[in-house]
């Protein structure tokens, strides 16, 4: 089925464009400063998704990317398996960092937005497991792709930028133990490792491409 085959690109498209329309609508409305907020970090991408018109923007666009996310990881795990890749104990690992990150992106969804401590901690909460379960998915499946392709042209990228949010990681880590102004750091970080997670499920793209990988649909007839 040729539009299962596309869920990488929706995703990254998805993402990729909530961000970008929230930050613009929440510039616009008032609600954010005027800047580039991947190098200056003026705001984090929670708050441009937090009120005015963005609030329901943001829900109605991340809600269905995480349904997307989910579906990648799910298909993801049927293309490995369809390869015989080598690690089959640690597919099961990939399919359950793919899923949860999906389901804690729907929980930070939720409850971005409203106000209270409880809220405050379920938002932090899910957004902190989103990221992570989603960095250790990625690297699982760059090593897995490694195993099984070597070190192509997109292995390699795909290394290259689990290695690059790797970095930003440790600089966030850094900034925020080590430096007295940081939050902009920290905003900045979660702009550009955000938008280069969504980046690797298009190499995965690439590699379903040149494997010829499809889902077929079958009905027995009584």
């Amino acid at each position: 089925m040729s539009v299962l085959r596309t869920t990488p690109l929706w995703l990254c498209a998805l993402c990729w464009t909530t961000g970008l329309v929230c930050y613009v609508v929440s510039f616009y409305e008032g609600y954010v400063p005027d800047c580039i907020p991947f190098i200056e970090g003026c705001t984090s991408i929670s708050r441009t998704g937090r009120y005015g018109t963005s609030y329901f923007i943001f829900k109605a666009l991340m809600m269905p990317a995480a349904v997307v996310i989910m579906l990648y990881w799910i298909m993801t795990y049927a293309w490995l398996k369809a390869l015989d890749c080598p690690h089959p104990k640690s597919l099961k690992t990939l399919l359950t960092l793919g899923v949860v990150a999906g389901l804690f992106l729907i929980l930070y969804t939720t409850f971005l937005g409203s106000e209270g401590e409880i809220y405050r901690l379920m938002r932090r909460f899910g957004t902190t497991t989103f990221f992570l379960f989603s960095y250790l998915g990625h690297l699982l499946l760059a090593f897995l792709c490694f195993r099984v392709f070597g070190f192509n042209r997109i292995t390699r990228w795909k290394i290259t930028l689990c290695a690059a949010v790797s970095i930003q990681l440790l600089i966030f880590v850094l900034a925020k133990n080590f430096v007295d102004q940081h939050d902009w750091i920290e905003n900045a970080i979660e702009w550009q490792s955000a938008y280069l997670l969504t980046l690797l499920p298009v190499l995965t793209w690439l590699l379903w491409n040149r494997t010829g990988f499809g889902i077929d649909v079958t009905v027995k007839r009584s």
